[in-house]
């Protein structure tokens, strides 16, 4: 049995009631591997009423395991915006693996991207950057 992630505070959210929560997070992750330790700490569980992709679900928490790409992405957050749309989008996070060919990048190295390169387009991408920001778990 695996450890949970020494990196995620020790602190779990709170047991939400039974109420709907007033907005929700969309998480969305390409692959199960990247998922399990969010699934574990946010203690999401498995909506089985769903089968177009895996969906875990807890208070305001909504996480989808998209599979890999940005059409895969796009589809699974497209889905969730029509099936989870009786309340606001508070936000969306993306994360997961990526590779490096820089030789001082160790595994466990957490990186904040300021540029995307597109290689189906040829095209670079600047996200926005936030030097903090809050999120309520």
């Amino acid at each position: 049995m695996r450890k949970r992630n020494d990196r995620l505070p020790d602190k779990r959210p709170e047991e939400d009631s039974a109420e709907k929560p007033e907005s929700y997070i969309f998480w969305v992750i390409a692959l199960p591997v990247e998922a399990r330790p969010l699934i574990q700490y946010l203690n999401l569980k498995r909506q089985m009423d769903t089968h177009c992709w895996p969906v875990y679900l807890h208070g305001r928490h909504v996480l989808i395991i998209s599979g890999i790409g940005k059409v895969r992405a796009a589809m699974a957050v497209t889905w969730l915006a029509a099936k989870f749309n009786d309340r606001p989008l508070a936000g969306l996070i993306n994360f997961g693996f990526c590779g490096s060919s820089d030789p001082q990048a160790k595994p466990g190295d957490i990186y904040r991207i300021s540029e995307v390169k597109d290689m189906d387009q040829d095209r670079m991408y600047y996200p926005d950057l936030f030097e903090s920001a809050s999120i309520n778990l």
